[in-house]
């Protein structure tokens, strides 16, 4: 903690937070960066060959711990630090990105729509298998924040679709703290490997052809057994706030049936136009759904 700045830290009032960082199958990551939201001043740790860290704060105070690596996703983590005191936080459990990328034209010159998908996963041992999905319509642009402006990607993009919520360790591997009204149920991180800085949580915009703000489609298969027509809560984690955000909800639709090469979908009583889905999308959904099986579908 070498570059803590001059007056920073106020003699007599500080506090020492400790804990290890590990990846999913438990062993310690070294080398991962540590810091403290809105708070610079404090300066940069570093992760020792065990995964184990040490971080010097002011005490009375709660501190969100930033834990951030190459080949993983940032992480999050609220600490209280009472005066003179060592608070000895739970293992921060990083996921390392899905290994499989897909190429993604997103400078809006594509005149088709682009399916990128995860490597499967699944909740437990001998439980089914699913894949995340996204959608990108045809001349969908992308913007990302440069740590100053934001501009349009002008190449191929790599997109890498990571579920957190995987295996029994899941809820461990949450980006950061739940909202007190959410049960833990699903999170994904989409990454744009153009998009490595943010700007209020986001690093990655989406446009049309003609230039107005857009939204891409986010499907996988319903693993959680809600019922078909049922809304899907949906949100993003802001690490710059540390918060969570609301974003207009998805819904639950089944694939009934795989006609003329397009799919036809039950949407428990609402209608295609209502969720804005297009001919070309259900093309799309065609090439991956099975007949009687039902999907998360959100516009993100």
């Amino acid at each position: 903690q070498g570059d803590t700045e001059a007056g920073t830290l106020i003699e007599g009032k500080t506090a020492l937070v400790q804990g290890r960082v590990v990846d999913v199958d438990g062993v310690g990551i070294e080398g991962v960066e540590v810091t403290v939201n809105d708070h610079p001043g404090y300066g940069t740790v570093h992760t020792l060959p065990t995964g184990g860290y040490y971080f010097v704060v002011n005490g009375e105070s709660e501190v969100t711990l930033h834990f951030e690596a190459a080949g993983h996703i940032p992480m999050q983590r609220r600490a209280f630090a009472p005066w003179n005191s060592t608070t000895e936080m739970d293992d921060v459990m990083m996921r390392g990105r899905d290994l499989l990328m897909t190429e993604i034209d997103l400078t809006g010159s594509s005149s088709s729509y682009q399916l990128a998908q995860a490597s499967p996963v699944s909740s437990c041992e001998g439980c089914s298998q699913r894949s995340a999905r996204v959608i990108f319509p045809a001349g969908t642009r992308a913007q990302v924040f440069d740590g100053t402006n934001w501009g349009f990607v002008t190449e191929p993009s790599m997109v890498q679709l990571t579920e957190f919520t995987v295996g029994e360790d899941g809820r461990e591997q949450m980006p950061g703290a739940l909202p007190p009204t959410s049960d833990y149920t699903y999170a994904i991180d989409l990454f744009v490997h153009q998009g490595v800085e943010k700007e209020d949580g986001i690093d990655v915009k989406f446009f049309d052809s003609a230039g107005e703000p857009s939204t891409v489609l986010f499907w996988e298969e319903n693993f959680l057994d809600f019922p078909v027509g049922t809304r899907v809560p949906t949100g993003y984690f802001d690490d710059v706030r540390d918060t969570w955000v609301a974003i207009p909800d998805g819904y639950f639709v089944e694939v009934s049936a795989i006609e003329d090469g397009q799919a036809i979908l039950n949407l428990g009583g609402l209608t295609l136009a209502e969720l804005g889905v297009t001919d070309d999308e259900l093309a799309v959904v065609a090439q991956f759904a099975e007949v009687g099986t039902s999907y998360m579908r959100v516009a993100m």
